[in-house]
């Protein structure tokens, strides 16, 4: 083969091979970042909502030894003293969550005050 021959065949075939695989390159990396991206996310929404899981149950069994135990053995934990315990709880759990998990948690599951009663309710029946 002489010097022509190859630089035609370069020109009609590597050429072309070589815009074809930019684009795929290209792409993969594009579909790489978005991995990467997508997985990043999940991980730190993952890591938020164990913080306020753990919140919640810390708050649930410090209102439980600190102010209902307390109640129980003086029979005097009635609803109105249970509805105080929640209320503790919840404010527990929302002060040690602190205010960057539960904007986390807001993308999430939106109505996040649901999120956290039902999962006081949880911890508190669990915990029973």
């Amino acid at each position: 083969m002489n010097q022509d021959t190859i630089n035609i065949i370069f020109t009609a075939v590597v050429i072309p091979l070589l815009s074809t695989l930019t684009v795929y390159v290209v792409t993969f990396i594009k579909a790489k970042t978005a991995e990467l991206k997508s997985k990043t996310a999940s991980d730190t929404l993952d890591r938020y909502i164990d913080i306020a899981e753990d919140a919640i149950e810390t708050a649930v069994v410090s209102v439980t030894q600190t102010y209902a135990e307390t109640l129980k053995k003086e029979n005097k934990f009635d609803a109105a003293a249970q509805s105080k315990a929640l209320a503790m709880a919840r404010c527990k759990a929302i002060a040690i969550m602190g205010d960057t998990a539960k904007k986390a948690l807001e993308q999430v599951y939106g109505d996040v005050n649901s999120w956290i009663d039902n999962n006081l309710e949880y911890y508190v029946n669990v915990s029973k």
